[in-house]
Parts: structure tokens; C-alpha cells; sequence
């Protein structure tokens, strides 16, 4: 932003990386290049303890984002700050279509020596089963891949509970989505812990289409307590009640610009939205998270595919 930055891009449990540093001068934004690190920054195989943790920091205040710079399907996932850690989260998912190729996952990155992490999945996930609850132990900088194994529309990771001793990250992915007879696309973000969730969001319809020309834009809203009433619209009754865990699947109408959703507890709000065919999706704050005047954004190509 208006302030010059020096940033340090690390993995703390990688020694063999090379540490990346740069001054970003004012109102300019750089780009760096990880695709040489790529067989180092993948977090595989699933349900293994890796040393693949990326952490960047800086002097001053800046935005962030990670890009899968594929010029057929990029994707960008936003970074939270500290927004992103926190010891307890519930996963995200969408449910509307199936992967075309991999499968969705949430992965895992500690932020602390001897963190403990408790991790027990809606579904079941490579070397674990559904709803059985187990642990990994993560240094600092290393990372933990839970992966499906289910690739069909349903299935989800979707209210899958994670609880940690020490602060840490989720990214959430799903590799790769295909609405039938369409494009296919990742999608990913990272997302937030239980604690900063809200009440109130209101999301912003974006440009999806399916195959047939039909609206095509999702928002997925995840309670974190039970007996979560959920209004949609000001409507005076509950569109739904959902218990701790559970996902309701909202399809936002084709004459709304914009969908205002209000809940008697904490939920997630996970929105799948896209240009045409082309989706992607993002974890939306809560609507007192009043944000930022001013963010710097940019990317490696100017397709939409």
C-alpha cells in the first residue's frame, strides 16, 4: 500500500529452500515465482507429516495471495493474516459437482513446535475413516494433507472438525470440479477459525453459468452450533435449522444481485461463483469485517478459462 515493504518468504521446516527477500516500493505489487519449488511446495502424498509450510511476512502492511498459475485453470487463494490461525475450525465444501480429476482436501500448516492436532472427517479420507477421530504432531512450518478418496458431486470433506493446542492454517481445495457438459475448474481458499465467524454476510452474486445458460452460483453456509436457525433475505422464518457440522447448500436466484444472510449462531459462508463456465470460490467475511479501502491486485494471465 502507501508504505515500502520488505518481505521474507521462508519454509521454516525446509532448510534446503532458499529464503526469498524483496522491498516492494509503494502502491506496486511483485510476484514470485515458485514453480521451480513446485515437487518441494505440493502437500503429497495425503495423510503424510511434510516439511512443506510456506511462511511470508513483511515490515509493513500488505495483501497476499497464492496462484495456481495454470494458463487452462488458474486459481487464487486469498491469505488471512492473522485471521487464518486460530485452533479450531470447521471445513468448508462445495456439494454440487463432481471432481474431474483429483479430489477435495484441506490441508493443514502449524505454526509452533509440538502442535497437536485433532482431526476427525465427515468423510472418509486416505488412511482414516469417516467420523473417527485422530491426531498428528506438526513442527513448526510442517504440514498435513486430508484427502478423499470419494470424487462424486455429494461427496464432501464439508463439516469436518479440526482442534489444535497451537495456532494454525487451513487451506481448503477441491481439484478439479466439472459441472456436467462444462468447463472444468479448481477451486480453493484459505479459510478462517471458529472465533472470528459471524452472524451476518451478505455476498455478491458473481457471473456462473452452467451448460445450459442457467444461474450457477452457490453459497455454502456451515453452523458451528446446533440448533443454528438460518434466514435468508429477511425472511421471518428460518429458511433452515442446522445442527454443528452441517451444511446447507443455497442457490442464489437468478433475479438477485445479491443474497443478505443472517444466523442465530456463528456459521461459515463459503460462496461458489465464476465468469460463465469458469468457477472458482472464497470463504466471505462476515459482514462487520469492514476490510480494507485499498487492496493491490494482480495476476499472470488475463484468461478466464
Amino acid at each position: 500500500m502507501a508504505d515500502t515493504a520488505n518481505i521474507l518468504l521462508r519454509m521454516p521446516a525446509c532448510l534446503s529452500f532458499v529464503p526469498v527477500t524483496q522491498k516492494i516500493n509503494p502502491n506496486s505489487t511483485f510476484s514470485i515465482d515458485l514453480t521451480p519449488w513446485i515437487d518441494s511446495i505440493e502437500n503429497k502424498p495425503a495423510d503424510n507429516v511434510l516439511n512443506r509450510g510456506l511462511l511470508l511476512t513483511s515490515d509493513k502492511n500488505i495483501t497476499a495471495y497464492y496462484e495456481v498459475a495454470n494458463p487452462s485453470n488458474p486459481a487464487v487463494s486469498s491469505f488471512k493474516g492473522k485471521n487464518a490461525l486460530g485452533t479450531e475450525f470447521y471445513i468448508s465444501g462445495q456439494t454440487d459437482y463432481f471432481n474431474q480429476v483429483g479430489s477435495e482436501a484441506f490441508d493443514i500448516v502449524a505454526t509452533e513446535d509440538n502442535t497437536h492436532v485433532q482431526i476427525t472427517p465427515s468423510l472418509a479420507i486416505v488412511g482414516h475413516a469417516k467420523g473417527v477421530t485422530f491426531e498428528v504432531i506438526l513442527n513448526k512450518g510442517q504440514t498435513y494433507s486430508a484427502r478423499t478418496m470419494d470424487v462424486s458431486a455429494s461427496a464432501s470433506l464439508a463439516g469436518s472438525h479440526v482442534m489444535s493446542d497451537k495456532p494454525v492454517a487451513i487451506t481448503l481445495m477441491d481439484d478439479s470440479i466439472h459441472p456436467p457438459g462444462s468447463s472444468y475448474d479448481e477451486i480453493a481458499d484459505q479459510t478462517i477459525p471458529v472465533n472470528i465467524l459471524g452472524w451476518d454476510y451478505i455476498v455478491i452474486k458473481g457471473f456462473a453459468t452452467n451448460v445450459t445458460g442457467n444461474n450457477d452460483e452457490h453459497v455454502f453456509i456451515l453452523a458451528v452450533k446446533d440448533n443454528t436457525d438460518i434466514f435468508i433475505d429477511g425472511n421471518p422464518v428460518p429458511i433452515t435449522t442446522l445442527n454443528a457440522g452441517i451444511q446447507y447448500d443455497y442457490s442464489i436466484p437468478p433475479a438477485n444481485n445479491t443474497v443478505k444472510i443472517k444466523a442465530s449462531n456463528p456459521v461459515y459462508v463459503y460462496h461458489l461463483s465464476g465468469n460463465g463456465s469458469e468457477l472458482g470460490s472464497a470463504i466471505i467475511p462476515q459482514d462487520s469485517c469492514t476490510g480494507s479501502k485499498q487492496i493491490g491486485f494482480t495476476r499472470t494471465t488475463d484468461r478466464k478459462s
